[in-house]
């Protein structure tokens, strides 16, 4: 069975690209949680729950090798696990 890495984020969270699509759990992936947009007119991005730190937070999973934006967890100060 498949389990969310940190918490699993609140149902208020939207996709980081498109920011109207709610997000579904995918898979766990590199310490990390992957969830993707299931928009009506989906975006098919993936967002990324990782930590930085001791807290946690979304952004967009991108693959041009940049640091996505982060948006910080609202009221989850620190992370489910500790390095």
């Amino acid at each position: 069975m498949n389990s969310v890495y940190l918490h699993p984020l609140d149902p208020s969270v939207k996709c980081q690209h498109c920011g109207v699509g709610d997000l579904v759990f995918v898979k766990t992936w590199k310490s990390r949680d992957l969830y993707r947009c299931v928009a009506d007119d989906p975006c098919k991005s993936y967002t990324i729950h990782s930590r930085h730190g001791s807290v946690c937070g979304v952004g967009v999973d991108t693959t041009l090798g940049m640091p996505p934006p982060w948006v910080e967890c609202a009221g989850r100060e620190l992370a489910k696990r500790d390095s």
